[in-house]
């Protein structure tokens, strides 16, 4: 089974985490799911298409953004490769509150039959605390 992690907002080449602690937490969890012999998928939106494997033995797969459909839209590109390779297998949705992470699961209750997809809410314990969750 393929595990694919979707992020909007991922180092193409799994390199950068200077951007929020999000891109820390999928490489931590990407990493580890490989090591235990998992093929893993991370998925993200961004300025060209590109597919990278990572010295941790997981694959980034990322797609451009279609700046003109707006931010409750995903990538065509990233349609067509889910449609394609995630039939039978599990998605991921990293995020919270977060417009592509809706449009991406809307496309996969719709458009996408016979693939497992979660939410995973990552944030801080204020946060929670403040929305009384």
């Amino acid at each position: 089974m393929k595990i694919f992690l979707y992020v909007d907002n991922y180092s193409p080449k799994g390199d950068d985490f200077t951007y929020g602690g999000i891109r820390k937490v999928i490489d931590g969890f990407a990493t580890a799911l490989a090591a235990c012999g998992s093929e893993i998928i991370v998925l993200c939106e961004g300025s060209q298409d590109s597919i990278f494997t990572t010295k941790s033995g997981y694959k980034i797969a990322c797609f451009r953004k279609n700046k003109i459909e707006g931010m409750f839209a995903i990538s065509p590109g990233l349609k067509q490769y889910i449609c394609e390779y995630a039939k039978d297998n599990l998605v991921i949705l990293n995020g919270i509150f977060h417009k592509r992470v809706y449009a991406f699961s809307r496309f996969l209750k719709k458009k996408v039959y016979l693939i497992l997809w979660l939410l995973t809410i990552h944030t801080t314990r204020q946060f929670l605390k403040e929305m009384h969750i």
